[in-house]
């Protein structure tokens, strides 16, 4: 990031914060600093590959989980919190787009916990076994030498978590980021993280806020409770149902018919084709939130013939309206069953769905007396507020010096 940007590497080095969100599909990382401003760096797959009888993690993992959907593991997120057997995995429906679950037979739990762990297995019939811990510490691991290789920094942090994970849950993901040689300052939730981000002046009049947090695999809606600077959970809740990938499904639809009316004797495309067509897709719809245009380009589509088109934002809205009103409708719903008259004082969003316009249109229409904090990219917002939470417990208090190696 200091090269592409034209800082000396050891600018870094400074008085810097540093706060981490490890989402369903993608991580991002905020970086708080006084000399070089606010740095981002997200869209860091968490997905893991098992190839060759290695394992593969990130980049490196999503590149080959184009021809090896079969060896790769991502998503897991989504299930976290979840009381699912593993036979009910495999019938969740859109799984397939996010990667396999496989499940070691051997676990027998009744509710989707930390016991539980993944067959993975690679073309030559080598496999290994990963539970929850082992995930999230390859998924952090690759976010630390990332920092490492790109930023080159101390690696005191602020992790997020969603506000259902219960102890056990937030105890696992410190003990991986901090096997993963980050130094854990505090484990919080996502849902307050997108709020404390925003500029908001302290009241010492109690203030209600509704948190909108779509990502890739569900909505979450939180109300989270201001007064005097001090936030308070007061009630979330998660809807699997609605999911950002609908609309990079109807993306992907809308794509791929246009491309057969386009050559309509060629044979259908291959699945590793649509799994870097569905990539794309991806790519597209997190520039249609701030551009009004997007490319989508898929190299070798089919042998010889490659695909290249453009998407629009009108389109793209007009495509995803339903999935849009059902946010719309779901938020008022909560509210309504939550808040006497369901009105709270502010919105805040996160998500990278939740980025999109048109949705913020209908909220704005849905909810007119509230205010609608926008000026934070909802992509960042969590890893943002986490590290200017940061930043406030670094002026506070000096952390404590490292433990003498063993």
């Amino acid at each position: 990031w200091c090269r592409q940007n034209g800082h000396a590497e050891n600018q870094i080095h400074e008085m810097y914060s540093l706060g981490i969100h490890v989402g369903t599909l993608y991580s991002c990382v905020g970086i708080l600093s006084s000399k070089i401003g606010d740095v981002v760096v997200d869209s860091i797959p968490n997905s893991i590959s098992f190839l060759g009888n290695e394992l593969l993690v990130g980049d490196f993992s999503q590149d080959a989980s184009v021809r090896h959907p079969e060896s790769t593991l991502m998503g897991v997120k989504s299930l976290m919190g979840s009381r699912i057997t593993p036979q009910e995995i495999h019938e969740k429906p859109d799984m397939t787009q996010l990667g396999p679950f496989p499940i070691h037979e051997s676990i027998r739990s009744p509710t989707f916990d930390p016991s539980v762990q993944f067959q993975m297995a690679d073309a030559d019939h080598n496999s290994t076994r990963l539970n929850l811990k082992d995930y999230f510490r390859c998924i952090y691991s690759n976010i630390y030498q990332k920092l490492q290789t790109e930023v080159q920094m101390d690696h005191e942090a602020i992790i997020c978590v969603p506000s259902h994970s219960d102890d056990t849950i937030r105890e696992l993901m410190k003990s991986a980021a901090t096997e993963s040689g980050f130094r854990v300052r505090r484990v919080t939730n996502e849902e307050t993280m997108a709020l404390f981000v925003q500029h908001i002046p302290d009241s010492s009049d109690e203030e209600t806020y509704l948190i909108v947090d779509w990502g890739a695999t569900h909505l979450t809606l939180a109300i989270v409770i201001m007064e005097d600077g001090i936030m308070e959970m007061r009630k979330s809740a998660s809807y699997p149902l609605i999911r950002g990938n609908t609309c990079v499904q109807h993306l992907m639809q809308d794509v791929v018919e246009r491309f057969h009316k386009q050559h309509p004797s060629l044979a259908p495309p291959s699945p590793s084709s649509l799994r870097r067509l569905w990539l794309a897709c991806e790519r597209a719809l997190k520039t249609l939130t701030t551009q009004a245009h997007a490319p989508i380009t898929v190299e070798a589509f089919l042998p010889e013939v490659d695909l290249e088109m453009t998407v629009t934002r009108a389109k793209m809205e007009a495509m995803c309206g339903p999935v849009l009103d059902s946010v719309v409708t779901t938020a008022r719903e909560f509210l309504m069953s939550e808040l006497k008259g369901g009105e709270v004082k502010g919105i805040c969003y996160a998500g990278g769905p939740v980025g999109m316009p048109g949705l913020h249109r209908r909220m704005q229409r849905a909810f007119p007396s509230a205010t609608h904090h926008m000026n934070v990219s909802p992509q960042h917002a969590v890893a943002l507020g986490a590290a200017k939470l940061m930043r406030k417990l670094a002026a506070a208090a000096p952390p404590p010096p490292p433990p003498p190696p063993p």
